[in-house]
């Protein structure tokens, strides 16, 4: 069967960028590995198959989306410094927003949060909050300080202006003068990482603030592999980071270079200054990102050189595909089309009549203006839809 893809602009999403401080606490021994990167297939828990993007798609949809717009239900007061608890529930989509870019890096997806862990990055958070900074070591000065609080503080990733998931997607974007190692995003894709701690302060009036405990709070899961962000395969420009990074265990990236291609034309970076001490040892490089065309997948394959593992020099050579979540569908056939599943589905059938089609649209964190924007993409769809005589089967969440 053909098919037409009809591929309109994407979406933009409004998001405010978080103050991020920066960490300083020594990484944990993780035995070294010579293996070279390959496509990945995240293992046990969470999986995704990144060489395919329906299914890339379709993770995005169901597991990524599954956290977007909790109310945190913050019980505490800065006023009276109680830090209070959130819910279960949104503690559960930090873990699972966690547990998603693990599997898109092709981690294990097992991480845990560990109540007591939890209780005292609440403490943490609270302080954060309350001052209006961050701190990895504050005083006992500072407004709702406690000694519990003061040592999730130490062993944690701190934001400012975001909480709970949306926390998650600043640490794992790395913003700011001060973070060029990439280092909050490199404690969470540790890849033997099992147990962490989160807690949250949002709402009440407070200013937003979170703190994720993210060395040393329980078992080493004993794994050692490579690990490239964005990811090796397919990945939603959604994820998209500003900040490349390549990591391996107990690697020497010294002397190591980077070059990226799009349609084999060099594209111009930044190489970052090579800092250990977050997690495995870390080559970092900033692209620019101006060849990302609404309505078009992008291929960047990277080449490392120069980097050396036990005195052996080894290679690396991969592809990462930024693709596009807004994306009709249109199946041409016979028969009216089915589709299943909620944002992906598939136009099928036999004898002359309607085709199916799919429309996915990244609808995060939008402001009234992204909602009326939104609602004219899905209305101009329909539009487009009714004139070539199809019809619309799904709309991704």
């Amino acid at each position: 069967m053909k098919s037409l893809f009809l591929i309109l602009a994407v979406v933009s999403t409004l998001r405010i960028s978080a103050e991020v401080g920066v960490l300083n606490e020594p990484p944990r021994s993780i035995p070294s590995t010579l293996e070279s990167p390959k496509d990945m297939v995240a293992p046990k828990g969470l999986a995704i198959d990144l060489r395919d993007r329906n299914a890339v798609v379709t993770f995005y949809n169901d597991v990524y989306l599954s956290g977007v717009s909790l109310d945190a239900g913050w019980t505490g007061n800065n006023g009276n410094c109680t830090p209070g608890t959130t819910t279960d529930a949104y503690i559960e989509a930090t873990r699972v927003r966690i547990n998603y870019y693990r599997a898109m890096a092709g981690l294990p997806t097992g991480i845990q949060m560990d109540p007591a862990l939890n209780a005292q990055c609440q403490e943490a958070a609270l302080m954060m909050s309350s001052e209006s900074r961050l701190s990895h070591s504050p005083p006992p000065t500072w407004s709702c300080f406690t000694a519990a609080g003061a040592l999730a503080a130490s062993r944690s990733n701190l934001t400012l202006g975001d909480a709970g998931p949306d926390a998650i997607d600043v640490y794992m974007e790395d913003p700011g003068a001060g973070n060029r190692a990439a280092g909050h995003r490199r404690w969470i894709l540790d890849p033997g990482q099992t147990v962490m701690g989160t807690g949250s302060v949002t709402g009440n009036g407070a200013r937003e603030a979170n703190a994720l405990w993210v060395i040393n709070g329980g078992s080493d899961s004993g794994v050692s592999q490579p690990v490239a962000w964005p990811p090796i395969g397919f990945f939603p420009k959604r994820i998209l980071v500003s900040r490349w990074s390549y990591s391996h265990p107990q690697a020497d990236f010294s002397s190591a270079t980077v070059q990226m291609t799009v349609d084999g034309i060099p594209v111009t970076l930044t190489q970052n200054p090579v800092q250990n001490g977050f997690g495995d040892n870390t080559l970092v490089w900033e692209p620019r990102t101006d060849r990302l065309t609404p309505g078009q997948d992008v291929v960047y394959h990277i080449e490392i050189s120069g980097m050396r593992v036990g005195g052996m020099e080894i290679p690396v050579s991969y592809t990462s595909t930024a693709i596009d979540l807004v994306l009709i569908d249109i199946g041409e056939g016979e028969g009216e089309g089915e589709g299943e599943g909620e944002g992906e589905g598939e136009g099928e059938g036999e004898g002359e009549g309607e085709a199916g089609c799919v429309l996915t649209i990244d609808l995060l964190k939008n402001d009234a203006k992204s909602a009326i924007a939104n609602l004219f993409l899905v209305g101009l769809t329909l539009i487009t839809m009714a004139g070539l005589g199809h019809r619309q089967k799904n709309v991704g969440r």
